[in-house]
C-alpha cells in the first residue's frame, strides 16, 4: 500500500503500523530512528500511536520535538514559590522546657447550646465526565455500595458532563432521563452542570 510520510511516498506491506512508517521514512531518508518515537499526526491534526494500522493513502505529518529550555527566571520562581509554600507549613510547635514533651493543644469548644458531636470522617468520591456511559453504571454502584459498607458518609458527586455520548440516552423522548435514573438509583449527592449538559 502507498502512504505519505511528511510528503514523501512510501511503499508498505498491508497491515503496515505507524511505527513500520517511521522505520521506511527514516531509513530512506538515511537518518536513524530517534530513541524516542517522535509525535506523529494524521493529515486533520489527530495524534496516531505507534501501532496504529495504516490504510491506502493515509498521510502523516512527523512533528519535531523541541527541546525545552528552562530559564534562570522560571528556575528562580519556582524556587521562590516552593519556599514561600514550606513556609506556610502548619507542623510548628511550641517551645518545652523539655524536648520529649507533647506540646500544648487546646481543643475548641462548641458554641453554648449546641451537643459536642463524636469526631467523623468526611470522605468524598468523585467521578466526571460519564457521557451517558450507562453500561458502566452497575460497576459503578458495585464499587460505591462497597465504598459505603465502609465509609456510611460517604459523599457521591459527579463533576458534570453526564449527558450526551450515547445514543439510548441522547434519543430517549425526556432527554437525558436514562441517565439521572440511573444516577439516582446509585446515590448521587450532587452532581455539577457541565457543558454537555446543554447539548440538547
Amino acid at each position: 500500500m502507498k502512504i505519505t510520510v511528511n510528503d514523501t511516498l512510501l511503499e508498505l506491506h498491508s497491515g503496515a503500523t505507524v511505527k513500520d512508517a517511521l522505520l521506511s521514512y527514516y531509513a530512506r531518508s538515511g537518518r536513524k530512528l530517534p530513541g524516542r518515537l517522535p509525535t506523529v499526526e494524521d493529515r486533520f491534526g489527530n495524534i496516531v500511536a505507534p501501532d496504529g494500522a495504516l490504510s491506502e493513502g493515509n498521510c502523516l505529518i512527523i512533528r519535531s520535538e523541541r527541546k525545552r529550555k528552562t530559564s534562570a527566571a522560571r528556575s528562580v520562581i519556582v524556587l521562590l514559590a516552593s519556599a514561600i509554600l514550606f513556609g506556610c507549613s502548619s507542623t510548628r510547635q511550641t517551645a518545652t522546657s523539655h524536648s520529649n514533651e507533647k506540646p500544648d493543644v487546646t481543643a475548641v469548644a462548641p458554641p453554648s447550646g449546641i451537643a459536642a458531636s463524636p469526631e467523623r470522617q468526611a470522605v468524598i468520591f468523585s467521578v466526571n465526565d460519564m457521557h451517558a456511559a450507562i453500561d458502566n453504571f452497575p460497576k459503578l454502584a458495585w464499587i460505591v455500595d462497597s465504598l459505603r459498607s465502609v465509609y456510611p458518609d460517604l459523599l457521591l458527586v459527579a463533576a458534570g458532563d453526564n449527558q450526551t455520548g450515547n445514543p439510548v440516552n441522547d434519543q430517549f423522548p425526556e432527554k437525558g432521563f436514562p441517565v439521572i435514573d440511573l444516577m439516582n438509583a446509585v446515590g448521587f449527592n450532587l452532581s455539577a452542570v457541565g457543558n454537555h449538559e446543554f447539548d440538547t
